[in-house]
């Protein structure tokens, strides 16, 4: 018995070869286009982006090196501060006060402080004003350095006045603290003050 062929109608094969080539044709040359497109994109995105970025991360890095550069040591000092207020704040403040006059033209004993205090600061009252033809000064220190705590405290003005002292280390021994007026011209026939030590014992 003979075998008949059978063949797919011609239409049919062709028909899908004309549907492919049309989808080949204008479906392939849009998906170039965005193919293309988003080529393009990226060249851009690498070309702009990454130099923002880029100028993004170098102001960071200046950013960050000028913190630690200035930053860091205003922090640390801030913080060393406060641990040395810190440290202060735990001890009592002291205070011992004395007069100091117009006549007192050689060192005068004003106080004596004990082993290991701290001398912050002395607070300087003017109640009559110190008349010297010249200028009107005063010292506050110990035998051989006269001006060790305080040097050159106006006495021709009246008021209150909060002097630091110049010297803030511990002493290391019993310290007598003295005073001394000195008038330019040696002529004052007037001038009177309180001084009082603020310090700490720690």
């Amino acid at each position: 018995m003979a075998l008949n062929t059978v063949r797919a109608p011609a239409n049919v094969s062709m028909g899908t070869a004309d549907a492919l080539t049309r989808a080949e044709a204008p479906g392939f040359d849009d998906i170039q286009t965005q193919v293309d497109a988003a080529s393009t994109y990226v060249a851009k995105a690498d070309a702009t982006g990454y130099d923002d970025i880029q100028t993004q991360t170098a102001a960071a890095t200046d950013y960050v090196a000028k913190v630690d550069a200035t930053g860091y040591d205003d922090i640390q000092t801030q913080t060393d501060a406060a641990a040395t207020f810190m440290a202060l704040a735990a001890f009592p403040l002291r205070a011992q006060r004395a007069t100091l006059a117009y006549t007192d033209t050689t060192a005068k004993t004003l106080f004596t402080l004990p082993i290991g205090a701290i001398i912050l600061a002395f607070i300087v009252n003017v109640t009559t004003v110190f008349n010297d033809s010249g200028t009107d000064l005063i010292d506050i220190g110990v035998d051989g350095t006269p001006e060790r705590f305080v040097a050159d405290i106006d006495g021709s003005s009246a008021g209150i006045a909060l002097k630091a002292s110049a010297d803030e280390a511990a002493l290391g021994a019993e310290t007598v603290v003295k005073g001394v007026f000195t008038g330019q011209n040696a002529n004052a026939n007037a001038g009177a003050m309180t001084i009082t030590a603020l310090y700490i014992v720690p």
